[in-house]
């Protein structure tokens, strides 16, 4: 090749450069442009040091992937020891190495998250990361229900990486040889969808793709991703004993769905130099990837930005199981014994087998989570619920109200005269302060709000037969009897106030039961006041004291009087002889109505047999 060639090529070549970047600038293309551009996002939560386990929940389910490992729930990770916070406010998960495992495997712990993320900037800031042969690790978020559809990131996942040379795991372990593969030491980043997506075979980032079909349903499940750089990179490798012995690091991933389409995972040891300010401090309220360099792993899927919904934050460490199984030979571990069995017998291999860690925060463009942790079945269960309850006490105040009207109605007209049985209903009803007036005087309100007497006796009348009358029952009006359950004479004995209050007929009683129908009828009706006119030297007895009130229905049924003490007849003079002897004396009396009238009457109370009934 001649000078002038080399010359033009070199020319050429930054053309192509410079239209290389415009093209960049103008598409959504995950390079260099597309992080420069990244904006600004604030800070949504932070998980740390004592709030740190109240921000999940402990899963204690069967290890989907047929993993030899028991998850615990909380109280009893916390009894174990099995999660604790140090002094210096680190959260520290770890498993059971003191004892031989049984049933579904050795004691661990699943953490998910109770809020729900999207987009946005997960910093992950930890000293130590589990390590030990038969071990899978994994820092994760997933869609909460219906995987594959809504999809997972795997941001941090190993299997079988040895434990630190020569300490009391490496010897517990025994038989460790040389790898044969690089998976132990390095950290594979990847994504899973219910759809085939694939990621760029040539992207943006300092490590190499590992496979480019996403879908959880080909290749065993082996998902798309990338393997983070090693000590070349990072001067250490990305994860296991290497990063535990530097005191950890931090590791993030930027989630781009919306925008991009990708998701975008860094690493930087505790040691390293090129640490952005917005990941180093834990204080930080806003964080910008534009500053942050070429990422570790780009998982670029433009076509599939649909495919990952909400997620939940996941930190794990199973045993065994499928990816664990399948690289245990190839890692260094012992080959001479399976890998559920080498776990089960010995638990001094598992001492170094913890997650440290100082923070985890989270940064989106809201400065919110997404969600509180609630499904849409919870949802819809909080709403049929909350309208259930509105309909039950809509309900419950109609009754009320219904209850509290009638309870102030009285009937307003008694059945017909044929309804022997009261099988016809009442004509009507009527509020008690609309009632008519009885004999001109109206039915006066009780002073209270409470439901009066004459309310409680008419809106509830009692039922069945009764011996106050032959064919007669305890809702029929009896003669003398008023609608409203009072004489009229009774009625007139009440003030006609606003602040009256009425009686029922058997509390103004004023005589023993066992009074004769005789005195009674010799009495001065309740309401009755005598108009007597006694001339000088006479008088007539006075009132026995038995008080009724008069009946206004018995004027047309005159009887033979009884007694010789009545006068017999109203605005008449009467001539009779005095009970002490002395000349008799003339009289003028006017009365309400004649009480010969009121001797054909029969009261309330009153039995055919002459006795009556309070």
């Amino acid at each position: 090749m001649s000078p002038n060639s080399s010359k033009i090529g070199t020319v050429l070549a930054l053309v192509a450069s410079v239209a290389l970047v415009q093209a960049q600038s103008i598409t959504t293309t995950a390079g260099p442009s597309m992080m420069t551009a990244a904006s600004t996002l604030k800070l949504a939560r932070t998980y740390s040091g004592n709030n740190f386990f109240d921000g999940f929940n402990f899963e204690t389910a069967d290890d989907p992937t047929g993993g030899y490992v028991n998850y615990v729930n909380k109280q009893y990770a916390e009894t174990e020891g099995l999660i604790s916070v140090q002094s210096n406010g680190a959260a520290v998960m770890r498993v059971n190495s003191e004892l031989r495992a049984s049933g579904r495997g050795r004691d661990s712990v699943r953490l998910s998250s109770k809020d729900e993320y999207a987009d946005g900037v997960y910093i992950l800031d930890l000293n130590h990361m589990p390590v030990g042969c038969g071990v899978w690790p994994a820092w994760w978020t997933v869609v909460k229900d219906g995987w594959p559809t809504g999809g997972e990131i795997d941001i941090i996942e190993g299997a079988n990486a040895l434990p630190q040379r020569d300490g009391e795991a490496w010897k517990a372990t025994g038989n460790i040889t040389t790898p044969t593969s690089r998976y132990p030491n390095r950290n594979v980043a990847s994504l899973h969808t219910s759809s085939n997506c694939t990621i760029s075979t040539n992207p943006y980032m300092t490590g190499a793709v590992d496979a480019n079909t996403c879908s959880a349903l080909m290749n065993a499940n082996k998902g798309c991703g990338a393997i983070l750089g090693g000590n070349t990179t990072y001067g250490v490798e990305s994860i296991g004993s290497q990063v535990n012995n530097a005191g950890g690091g931090w590791y993030a991933m930027w989630r781009d769905m919306e925008v991009s389409g990708g998701v975008y995972v860094y690493f930087w040891p505790r040691n390293s130099p090129n640490v952005p300010d917005d990941v180093r401090y834990p204080n930080a309220t806003t964080t910008n990837v534009a500053g942050w360099g070429q990422p570790g792993a780009n998982l670029t899927t433009p076509s599939c930005k649909k495919d990952f919904a909400n997620h939940v934050i996941v930190f794990n460490m199973a045993f065994c199981g499928d990816y664990t199984t399948a690289t245990y030979t190839t890692s260094g571990c012992p080959t001479d014994t399976p890998c559920s069995a080498f776990v089960m017998n010995n638990p001094k291999a598992f001492t170094e087998t913890y997650w440290s860690i100082n923070s985890l925060r989270i940064y989106n463009t809201a400065g919110a989570t997404t969600s509180k942790g609630l499904g849409t079945p919870a949802i819809i269960g909080i709403a049929v619920g909350g309208g259930a309850f509105l309909i039950i006490l809509a309900l419950a105040y109609w009754r009320y109200r219904v209850v509290k009207r009638n309870r102030a109605l009285v009937p307003i007209a008694s059945p017909s005269s044929d309804d022997v049985d009261e099988k016809k209903p009442h004509n009507d009803w009527a509020a008690a302060d609309e009632l008519p007036p009885l004999n001109g005087i109206y039915v006066a309100e009780a002073p209270t709000k409470k439901t009066s007497s004459v309310q409680l006796a008419t809106a509830k009348p009692r039922t069945g037969r009764t011996t106050l009358a032959p064919g007669k029952t305890a809702r029929h009006q009896l003669d003398g009897e008023t609608a409203a359950g009072f004489y009229h004479g009774q009625q007139a004995s009440v003030d006609n106030t606003p602040n009256a209050s009425l009686l029922a007929v058997n509390q103004v009683r004023e005589t023993p039961l066992t009074a004769t129908l005789g005195d009674r009828r010799a009495s001065v009706l309740k309401g009755e006041r005598s108009r007597l006119s006694i001339s000088a030297g006479g008088g007539l007895p006075g009132p026995s004291p038995l008080s009724r009130p008069v009946s206004p229905t018995g004027l047309n049924s005159p009887r033979t009087p009884k007694s010789p003490h009545t006068p017999l007849s109203p605005r008449r003079q009467s001539t009779y002889s005095r009970p002490d002897g002395r000349s008799p004396s003339t009289a003028s009396f006017a009365p309400t109505i004649s009480s010969l009238d009121r001797r054909g009457s029969t009261f309330q109370g009153e039995k055919t047999g002459g006795s009556w009934v309070g």
